[in-house]
């Protein structure tokens, strides 16, 4: 195992959600294999690299769900790039410097400005809260409606192609109709990490009674 290798499966190994950290490492697999055929540089990926990868499951998987793929790449190269000594010299993958494909459909809700959600979720998760760091994910990527977000059903939650998908009623859908939202990787990790200590119920963030949801 190169060093490079060594260093990226030990940045996976710190994702605290089992199948985010198989998601990730599935995801690095993937292009450490494109990296030996296309003769890549692991450590030091020029962008055109990085390109060709992301156009190449671009082929074969929505647009959607490329942004999976390239968000954990993004993630290890951070990482990497930002140890001493560093184990990757840059990272290609971040949005500033390969174009992704458009996010889903459902933007992020305007109501709160984005640095006073993040200086909540910063406090919720100094005090370990899981329950509110994801509520609080949640609410910031999806824009779905809060009691949206407060009754989503356990079984309304689909994994695909590596992607956290939900069924919620968002801002602009009318009625009683639910649309699916991918859920950006960011917060799906936190509802997962959530889901792996939440108590028992149908509902992802049951109340003092399980078979309930909690209260907003």
């Amino acid at each position: 195992m190169t060093p490079f290798e060594s260093a990226a499966r030990a940045a996976v190994a710190t994702r605290l959600a089992k199948r985010t950290r198989e998601h990730y490492g599935h995801v690095l697999d993937r292009w450490i294999a494109f990296a030996v055929e296309e003769k890549v540089d692991l450590a030091d990926p020029n962008e055109e690299a990085a390109a060709r990868f992301r156009n190449r499951i671009a082929e074969e998987l929505k647009s959607s769900t490329v942004r999976g793929y390239l968000a954990p790449l993004s993630f290890i190269y951070r990482r990497l790039s930002d140890r001493r000594p560093p184990a990757a010299l840059w990272n290609p993958f971040k949005p500033t410097v390969l174009d992704w494909p458009p996010d889903s459909k459902i933007g992020r809700t305007e109501q709160v400005a984005a640095p006073v959600v993040e200086a909540m979720i910063a406090a919720a998760e100094g005090e370990g809260a899981l329950r509110d760091v994801a509520l609080l994910r949640l609410l910031l990527a999806t824009g779905a409606r809060r009691m949206s977000i407060v009754t989503l059903r356990r079984d309304g939650l689909r994994e695909r192609d590596g992607a956290l998908w939900a069924r919620v009623k968002t801002k602009g859908s009318g009625g009683a109709d639910l649309d699916e939202v991918l859920i950006p990787e960011e917060a799906a990790t936190a509802l997962r990490v959530w889901l792996e200590v939440a108590p028992k119920s149908p509902f992802a963030f049951p109340g003092r009674k399980p078979e309930k949801s909690m209260d907003l």
